[in-house]
């Protein structure tokens, strides 16, 4: 947006779900809709690509970027630790119960030595599988309104405060735990995350790890992210554009990037490939976990909508304010955050 006011226009635009719709209040990006009707190469291109996908960047029914990538959230778990403390491995169909009970028998030791069961996410992304797991939301289900003072996200947040608070099993959360080398180093046994933590399991050799969908409590759900290409409603090669873009989505591209990348290929048949199925041994988990998942909110005012649950979030895990204080200010601030945006 800083390029454009200045005079300066990209023709193709690379941006994630969070920035979606702030783009298209403003009027910066192009509908493809009428581009995609007409292209014969279009239906090869968008039967690859789950609906899912699709559907979580449009906006008001139009197409305005063509799925590239995605991540979601699983939980990683050390094989070697679960077998070691004589835990079954964790099916589908865990629960909140059958995760706190295996964090509680994986933390073990003292200071420096101390394995911790459960590293919990300090980000807003990480944090929303809780909630969805528990069949709630942070926002109201059409992404305007707020949603915290439903029980179940006081319920949800009251699990995680007890993770750390009252069972112990997890550290506080804050910014840059290196938990990736915790996991490699074995001082951690859980941790959440999409395939981004890959590269570093990789780098590191280590193999003594799977993922698992996340634990449920009342719903079998988790988030994702999803980024797309756009173009700019200001270009004046948007046929270039589009055919560039379906280079760039195209599934040799796809798999290249994969090879490479740390997030899930957009394309089902890359995904589903031998090679991106590798590892770790769930990994079909990846593209399967979207049949139940829900995209991650994504309003227009989307970054001071995560400012402002962070800030409660951080109060309630290290005790400043009450789930329930902390909760109703952060309700009451997102409500004039919403006011804002729509006058």
């Amino acid at each position: 947006m800083t390029l454009i006011a200045g005079g300066e226009s990209p023709d193709i635009i690379n941006i994630a779900i969070e920035g979606t719709r702030l783009l298209t209040d403003r009027n910066i990006l192009f509908h493809l809709d009428d581009i995609i009707a007409t292209d014969p190469d279009a239906p090869e291109l968008l039967n690859d690509l789950d609906p899912l996908l699709i559907d979580a960047l449009r906006v008001e029914g139009r197409t305005y970027l063509i799925p590239h990538s995605w991540n979601n959230m699983v939980i990683y778990y050390n094989t070697k630790l679960f077998e070691e403390a004589g835990l079954e491995l964790p099916t589908a169909d865990w629960t909140w119960d059958d995760f706190l009970f295996a964090a509680q028998t994986l933390t073990k030791g003292e200071g420096e030595e101390k394995v911790w069961g459960f590293i919990i996410p300090s980000f807003h992304f990480g944090i929303t599988p809780w909630f969805l797991t528990n069949d709630t939301y942070t926002l109201n289900d059409d992404w305007t309104d707020s949603n915290l003072k439903d029980p179940k996200i006081a319920e949800s947040l009251q699990f995680l405060y007890d993770l750390v608070h009252v069972y112990g099993v997890a550290p506080i959360p804050e910014e840059g735990i290196d938990v990736f080398n915790l996991f490699v180093a074995e001082r951690v046994a859980m941790f959440g995350g999409g395939r981004w933590p890959m590269n570093t399991l990789i780098a590191n050799e280590f193999t003594d790890y799977d993922i698992q969908l996340w634990p449920r409590n009342t719903a079998a759900t988790t988030v994702f992210g999803v980024g797309g290409w756009g173009i700019s409603s200001r270009s004046d090669n948007q046929e270039l554009a589009w055919e560039l873009i379906k280079d760039l989505a195209s599934k040799e591209t796809m798999e290249a990037t994969a090879a490479v990348g740390v997030a899930i290929p957009a394309r089902r048949s890359v995904a589903e490939s031998e090679e991106f199925l590798i590892r770790p041994p769930n990994a079909e988990i990846f593209y399967g976990s979207l049949k139940d998942a829900r995209p991650v909110p994504s309003p227009a005012n989307f970054a001071e909508m995560e400012e402002i649950f962070m800030r409660a979030y951080s109060n309630i895990m290290t005790g400043q304010q009450s789930i329930e204080d902390a909760l109703a200010q952060a309700d009451t601030e997102l409500k004039t955050s919403f006011e804002r945006l729509r006058q």
